[in-house]
């Protein structure tokens, strides 16, 4: 039973050890943690203000600018590229509208000249017509004048 006590207190001791061990290593942790420096941070040095950060968070910021500089240019290239684009667009689209209304007023003109075309024919028609009638009747007049010359001489001659 002696030895059950012991190894229950010395369990005991041993883990009362480990929690002063844990809350002298977390207490520390933590002290230690609070009295580092946060980085950025704000100093007063006189009546100025400033700012104090790291290295490589100084690098970073720099790299950062930089990025944001190139950035910047390129934002204004792309909208000068735009600008240049729209006024390329604006003038084809005027291009294209001056086609348009060359092409409605072709579109009249063939229109206009289909119907000249069609009167042309209707004319053509109506004087073939004619010259045929005209060329009946001079035949019917050339051969009436001859039939009448030839019955008048007919007649004269048995007279």
């Amino acid at each position: 039973m002696m030895q059950h006590n012991l190894k229950t207190t010395s369990m005991k001791n041993l883990n009362r050890f480990a929690i002063a061990l844990y809350a002298v290593f977390l207490a520390s942790v933590a002290f230690s943690q609070r009295n580092a420096t946060e980085y950025p941070s704000i100093e007063l040095k006189g009546a100025d203000t400033v700012i104090v950060f790291k290295i490589e968070q100084g690098q970073k910021l720099a790299q950062q600018n930089e990025e944001r500089k190139k950035l910047i240019k390129l934002n204004d290239i792309q909208n000068k590229e735009l600008i240049q684009k729209d006024s390329v667009i604006e003038y084809q689209q005027n291009v294209i509208d001056n086609y348009l209304l060359i092409e409605r007023a072709q579109k009249v003109i063939i229109t206009e000249k289909s119907k000249q075309i069609a009167m042309c024919d209707d004319e053509k028609v109506l004087i073939k017509d004619e010259l045929k009638k005209q060329k009946r009747y001079k035949w019917t007049a050339i051969i009436s004048g001859v039939t009448v010359n030839i019955f008048t001489i007919w007649i004269t001659q048995k007279l």
